[in-house]
């Protein structure tokens, strides 16, 4: 039922805009006439009036502006109110000159006329809105019962935050201050808010605030990422303050405001810049296409598959040993991707008849192969296991790649394949020398991606870090002088796509990994971005490398050079290998090894194939250096 209520707010602001459009014309004659309209003009003018206060009204509900809450007038409100009254102006030019004639009309009053009736008008509205927004409570009170907060950016992000923390009753945040990070905006005001200095002057900016009874509590975060981000994080930390951003679009997209303040994330921390992908050479290698991924559960190839659908495939396989895995990608793909067709495989790449069948089945296009197992320690421990799923596999679904006729196969590497130390390393070594030596001579192309750890994969230290953070530490760090590169998941996945797209057979491709990162450092900074001191409040063990570990990783061999490509982050390794003929033959002779479960002599035939493989002093198969030596 619709109430008449619902009508007087828009009747009264169509009634007091349509008043304002007579009055203002009237006046704007006045104005063109000195206030001393000839007599004889006087009802000619006032009839001018009444039908011109017609067609604004017309127009004003043409362009709903009956509709808009004063209080919460914005720019473009304004905007569609100077449209309707430009609009009404020339449209009662036009009819008022053709039914009663422009004879008498001076017409100066056409200039005059929207100055007045826009003005008059937008007045009532501002004043709500500065009313509302409590601006002038704002710069008269020190909100002494509100946290301080220093907003550190002067950008889009920063002036949607403070809109919204003035329309909260009370507000949130009392923000004491703005630090420009170029600070070409020193001095300045926004949003009444003093741009107080550049990020080089941050800490002296924090004593003169302390000195002036405005002590910050929190640092709210709208634009650094990087080094930037580091050094702020350095500063709140000596000063034991908060650190927080503002949400990013995905982050509103579940229902938060801008106020609802996020977590610094390790990611944030590390940040990269972002990759400028050849979207089109990407889309012509996947668009309409079936694409099969292994190991569609895991991080890596979960990512795989959320990038590729963005490219319209016509049929995703996703194919993956783990069950459960298995089942959340597919759970997935049934909300977030409902118009992609989809078959989820349950199948294990060792498994030769299961492979064969699924190719031929489903004859895909390309596979993305990103099944492996990775845990350094558990395949150190298991390593014909390490060896079968990770070799064999591969050497299994290559086979069947090349014999089903597959256009294209990716296979995803990593940088624990360089000088490994470890069986799970020299597996995936051995796995690209098999499938880039075998796509020789073929008509499927076969290329390899190296990189290094992803943050947030599973099993890796970020989640390992944060885990033991919420069980109050310690955290545990293998070696204190120990680094590792880092990139994201979605920026690894994308560089994988790239790649593939322009990578031709036998290609062996490393992503830049940009600088490495110092694990007890990296930890440390996850303390602090928690908002804890590290060694007071959350202690860090250093336990020692484990069974297999590098102190250093490494991306490509200095034998095999590297060489410059036209994808960003992406260069050419020239790898050196056995022959074909060889590889083949080793790797047949592991496999025979692993039939006899014969631990020993697979690690050590695997040891004859990769030559490189050096396993660490603290690994069970350290002895293998020795009796090479011999």
């Amino acid at each position: 039922m619709i109430h008449v209520k619902h009508f007087i707010k828009p009747a009264i602001s169509i009634a007091f805009d349509t008043f304002v459009a007579g009055i203002s014309l009237m006046c704007a004659i006045l104005l063109r006439y000195d206030f001393n309209i000839p007599s004889q003009n006087i009802s000619l003018f006032t009839i001018y009036s009444l039908v011109y206060m017609v067609i604004c009204a017309a127009f004003y509900v043409y362009f709903n502006l009956h509709k808009n809450i004063w209080r919460y007038t914005t720019a473009r409100d304004l905007m569609r109110f100077c449209y309707a009254t430009v609009f009404a102006i020339a449209a009662g030019g036009f009819i008022l000159s053709t039914t009663l004639g422009f004879e008498n009309f001076p017409r100066s009053v056409f200039i005059i006329l929207p100055l007045l009736q826009i003005a008059v008008s937008a007045s009532p509205r501002i004043f709500l809105r500065l009313w509302h927004d409590k601006v002038f409570q704002t710069a008269l009170n020190s909100h002494k019962s509100q946290e301080n907060v220093l907003l550190i950016g002067v950008n889009d992000a920063a002036d949607l935050f403070v809109r919204e923390n003035r329309r909260q009753k009370p507000m949130r945040f009392n923000i004491v201050g703005a630090i420009d990070e170029d600070n070409n905006q020193k001095g300045r005001l926004f949003h009444g808010i003093p741009v107080l200095s550049a990020l080089d002057n941050l800490a002296k900016t924090l004593l003169s605030l302390d000195k002036k009874g405005f002590p910050v509590k929190m640092f709210i975060i709208a634009e650094a990422k990087g080094e930037v981000l580091k050094k702020i994080i350095d500063i709140a930390a000596a000063q034991n303050i908060i650190v927080k951003r503002i949400p990013t679009i995905s982050n509103l997209k579940d229902g938060n405001k801008l106020t609802d303040l996020k977590p610094v994330l390790i990611e944030d921390l590390l940040g990269r810049d972002t990759v400028e992908l050849d979207n089109s050479s990407i889309a012509d290698l996947l668009n309409n296409k079936t694409i099969l991924v292994t190991g569609a559960g895991g991080s890596i190839g979960r990512e795989l598959c959320r990038q590729i659908v963005k490219h319209n495939p016509e049929h995703m396989l996703l194919l993956d040993h783990s069950e459960d895995a298995l089942y959340h990608v597919d759970m997935e793909f049934y909300k977030k991707y409902p118009k992609i067709k989809r078959t989820s495989i349950l199948v294990d790449i060792k498994n030769k008849d299961d492979i064969n069948n699924v190719l031929k089945e489903h004859k895909p296009s390309i596979i993305f192969h990103a099944a492996a197992y990775k845990h350094v320690p558990m395949i150190e421990a298991n390593p014909i296991s390490g060896i079968e799923n990770n070799l064999l596999g591969t050497m299994t679904l290559t086979n069947a790649a090349i014999e089903a006729g597959v256009p294209k196969m990716v296979i995803v590497s990593t940088d624990k394949a360089v000088n490994p130390t470890n069986v799970m390393g020299a597996t995936k070594r051995a796995a690209e020398m098999y499938s880039l030596g075998a796509s020789k001579d073929t008509s499927t192309d076969i290329i390899a991606v190296r990189f290094g750890n992803v943050l947030g994969s599973n099993g890796s230290v970020i989640p390992l870090f944060t885990k033991q953070i919420i069980e109050g530490g310690p955290l545990t760090v293998t070696h204190k002088d120990a680094t590792r590169y880092f990139m994201t998941i979605p920026e690894a996945s994308q560089l994988i796509l790239q790649a593939a797209a322009k990578g031709h057979g036998g290609n062996l491709f490393m992503l830049d990994m940009g600088e490495s990162v110092k694990i007890v450092h990296l930890a440390e900074q996850m303390i602090r971005l928690s908002g804890l001191t590290p060694y007071e409040d959350i202690d860090i063990e250093i336990t020692g490398l484990r069974p297999g570990e590098k102190l250093f990783e490494e991306l490509w061999y200095n034998e095999e050079g590297m060489e410059k490509t036209d994808m960003e982050k992406t260069f050419l390794v020239n790898p050196n290998s056995l022959s074909k003929k060889e590889t083949q033959e080793k790797v047949a002779a592991i496999e025979a090894a692993c039939q006899q479960q014969n631990e020993f002599l697979a690690v050590q035939t695997l040891k004859e194939l990769v030559k490189e493989y050096q396993p660490s002093h603290n690994s069970p198969y350290q002895a293998l250096n020795d009796s090479e030596n011999d």
